[in-house]
């Protein structure tokens, strides 16, 4: 046990360098949080595996497994990583490719008494949930997560290659992973910077105000027919996509979206920006963005921006009933 504990000591503190974990890695636009987790800078050690060859077990420290909940995450958002290695391993290297200027090592934990290998990242007794985070910086698309194992004397084995899909934190219907997926027509979007209830709302053309407590365009009549509300006199449906830390209840999101699935919406809209709670916050700045589907010269869809205005809303401006909120902008 002593002779692991010193090499992972060695390991986490070979390129430590002069305090830059503490420097660098809060910054990195991929970031790992859990116990004993370290920065390192440079490129992540360890050799890209070739494809059809497995390495043979016990010739090097190796990863046997990785485990996600999914294969998709938001931009902006986090998603919890864990995995298996082979009983040799005492610590495991994790980099996002093309993202940032080091990589991550967490240590192993428990061993596994029927199959021998050994747990990392998985939240236990005494430990808590590796968790990456993905910075609202972080490019979309299909990007290859990367793992290595390093034995006792820090030697690196094989790259494990897992590949996720980062979609974009405006709702774009995967399309930034999938160009087949088509986007929404339109979306109108509201981000802020701190953890505060702000509101997203939204003037209709025929003056209905749409807000997350009365999230979409359809008028309060409904349709016996369908179950649905009926349209407004657009006859355009949008809706609003989630109350976003409603009652400063804190989801981490900080983004509302108007989503415009299936038509596009004709001009005549009116933002407003609500602070519905400060949630003991002095003041909030807020991002105001319209994006509307184009279709480029191969035919293929995506979201393009045609509206950005930001802003800052101060405590006192709390306004938890009914009426407008700060007026933003229009389209």
């Amino acid at each position: 046990m002593s002779a692991r504990l010193f090499g992972l000591g060695a390991l986490l503190l070979a390129g430590c360098g002069q305090g830059q974990e503490s420097v660098v890695g809060p910054s990195e636009p991929f970031r790992m949080r859990g116990n004993n987790v370290q920065f390192h800078p440079g490129a992540l050690p360890g050799s890209l595996p070739v494809a059809g060859m497995t390495p043979e077990p016990g010739e090097e420290p190796a990863i046997t497994a990785v485990e996600l909940n999914s294969l998709v995450v938001t931009q902006g958002g986090s998603k919890n990583i864990a995995g298996r290695a082979t009983s040799n391993v005492v610590s495991v290297g994790i980099a996002l490719e093309g993202t940032g200027t080091g990589y991550w090592v967490v240590p192993t934990r428990s061993q596994d008494a029927i199959t021998g290998e050994l747990t990392w990242g998985a939240a236990g007794p005494g430990y808590t949930a590796l968790v990456g985070d993905f910075d609202l910086s972080v490019e979309t698309g299909i990007r290859p997560l990367h793992f290595v194992a390093f034995d006792e004397n820090g030697q690196p084995g094989t790259q494990f290659v897992q590949k996720l899909c980062v979609r974009s934190a405006v709702p774009d219907n995967l399309n930034s992973c999938e160009e087949s997926l088509p986007p929404p027509e339109a979306v109108f979007t509201l981000s802020w910077d701190t953890n505060a209830d702000l509101d997203l709302q939204v003037l209709t053309p025929d003056g209905k105000l749409v807000t997350p407590q009365h999230g979409s365009t359809l008028d309060a009549k409904a349709d016996a027919g369908t179950g649905m509300d009926t349209d407004t006199e657009t006859g355009v449906l949008g809706v609003i996509d989630r109350d976003s830390n409603a009652n400063c209840v804190i989801d981490g999101v900080r983004r509302e979206s108007m989503v415009f699935q299936t038509e596009m919406p004709p001009h005549g809209y009116q933002f407003f920006a609500n602070l519905f709670d400060a949630c003991k916050q002095q003041a909030v700045r807020f991002n105001m963005e319209v994006y509307v589907s184009v279709t480029d010269e191969d035919g293929k869809k995506n979201l393009e921006r045609v509206f950005q205005r930001g802003g800052e809303l101060l405590d006192f401006q709390v306004n938890p009933g009914s009426s407008r909120g700060l007026y933003v902008g229009a389209y």
